[in-house]
């Protein structure tokens, strides 16, 4: 029910319209309003995901529990926004830590696999996102054989770069897919 709730509110809000209240006469007033529910919502640092972070400092959400933002006041629901890293969240959704996350499609599949979850809200196809960073004079993954490959094990990370080693005839085994924290990655 509260994943319901947010996902109508976030689709709501994405459509656009006034951000001046309705003047219906059957309108409920803010003092008439039941405490609102609350849904929390594990983020990471993505292009499409950072929205939840503009929403938050433009004030439309307010992120912490027991505050409300515009669009929470609007319809009644506490949103408490979780950023952390991008397994951590995978991690939080799974142990229930988090009514929800913003996952890729592939990686919310093993966290799923224990509790009622609706996939919803696609917010990126990743066209040209996404890529391999490799030294300079590396121009054919096959001259990554023998060298480690980072990346964040167990997810489409490692998925896609092993997709693409049998879409290139290439055998898993000649290469090394290692563990490593994107955030790590980074530095």
């Amino acid at each position: 029910m509260r994943t319901t709730a947010l996902m109508a509110i976030l689709a709501l809000s994405a459509c656009g319209g006034t951000t001046t209240p309705a003047t219906t006469d059957n309108e409920i007033k803010p003092e008439e309003k039941a405490e609102a529910p609350s849904f929390s919502l594990a983020w990471s640092e993505y292009p499409s995901w950072s929205a939840f972070g503009v929403a938050h400092e433009v004030g439309l959400l307010d992120g912490a529990e027991g505050k409300l933002g515009e669009v929470e006041k609007k319809w009644n629901v506490d949103i408490i926004l979780k950023e952390a890293d991008y397994d951590a969240c995978i991690a939080m959704y799974g142990a229930g830590r988090a009514d929800g996350a913003a996952l890729t499609n592939m990686d919310a599949l093993a966290p799923s696999a224990g509790k009622r979850t609706v996939g919803i809200l696609p917010t990126s196809t990743s066209v040209g996102a996404d890529a391999l960073i490799v030294e300079k004079g590396i121009t054919k993954i096959q001259q990554l054989k023998g060298k480690k490959v980072y990346g964040l094990s167990l997810t489409v990370s490692e998925y896609t770069f092993v997709r693409n080693l049998e879409l290139l005839n290439q055998k898993e085994k000649d290469y090394s897919f290692t563990n490593m924290d994107p955030d790590d990655a980074a530095m």
